[in-house]
């Protein structure tokens, strides 16, 4: 007997082959509410998921830029609107379409109430945002529409404030060659490319976030240099640590593979390779004090 186990999208790819490494796999849903735009942003090969919502057009490019989504959904009768504000991102992506009926606040609100288990919205801290949240909802739809099978391994909803970070616009940020060579595109010669000595795929994509989304709040900046302060005092450990962590696989999507019941043979011995050499980590990590 056949049918349809998986619909794979530009957003939704899981496989090892289709991604890369050191970035995350977003699809972004992006929700019109008033003069408000809702933005969720879910990556499904890691489970990450989080949402915002920013007042303005130019503030939508910004954030979508800084994200570099894969895919991008709209509501139908927002389409042609949105498209044209969308344009103007670089690195055109798809943009398609989810039913109007999939963005209702209060369906929205149940679907991932429902999906979490809570009975309120508060504690993911978006109940007072209803962009945010019809965005979110229907990030969901979209998923459980796509995947036939569980989706379980989705964090829950974490939502943040484009304030806590740096603003910047989508020519500074090429032209500042980030994470890509304006030359070719490409990571090489770019300021990630040069920074990077990351041991994991896990790392590498937190630091590719952290030099796209820069911090703006001086404690957590602080707080940020105190860790990496103690790494350069103590460079055996810091030695050891990296020597442990280049034993750890990509556990993120591997986790995700498995719960979604796709994983081989390979997956697995990785993970059992990967968990063998988690103590070794743990206590190269307990001789820093920094939090």
């Amino acid at each position: 007997r056949r049918e349809v186990v998986r619909v794979v999208t530009p957003g939704t790819a899981i496989e090892e082959e289709l991604l890369e490494a050191d970035a995350h796999n977003f699809f972004v849903v992006v929700a019109a509410c008033a003069d408000v735009y809702g933005i969720a942003s879910l990556d499904l090969s890691t489970g990450h998921f989080r949402v915002t919502s920013v007042a303005s057009p130019d503030e939508l490019r910004r954030e979508i830029g800084a994200i570099s989504p894969r895919e991008i959904l709209v509501a139908e009768s927002e389409a042609e609107h949105l498209r044209s504000e969308l344009v103007r991102v670089p690195k055109q992506v798809p943009v398609d379409v989810l039913p109007d009926g999939v963005f209702d606040p209060d369906d929205a609100a149940q679907r991932l109430m429902r999906f979490f288990a809570t009975e309120h919205l508060g504690v993911f801290g978006c109940a007072d945002q209803p962009a945010a949240c019809s965005a979110a909802g229907a990030a969901l739809f979209y998923v459980e529409e796509t995947q036939c099978g569980s989706v379980a391994h989705i964090r829950p909803l974490s939502t943040y404030h484009v304030s806590d970070t740096m603003v910047i616009d989508p020519d500074t940020r090429r032209n500042l060659e980030i994470t890509a060579c304006m030359r070719d595109g490409k990571r090489a010669g770019s300021l990630l490319g040069a920074v990077d000595r990351t041991a994991t795929a896990m790392g590498s994509r937190t630091l590719r976030q952290w030099l796209t989304m820069p911090l703006v709040q001086p404690d957590e900046i602080r707080r940020r240099h105190q860790v990496v302060e103690e790494a350069i005092r103590y460079p055996m450990l810091r030695a050891d640590m990296h020597a442990a962590l280049k034993q750890v696989h990509d556990l993120e999507r591997l986790n995700t593979r498995i719960s979604m019941g796709s994983a081989n043979a390979r997956d697995l011995r990785a993970v059992l390779v990967s968990l063998q050499n988690i103590p070794p980590v743990l206590e190269h990590l307990s001789g820093f004090t920094a939090e």
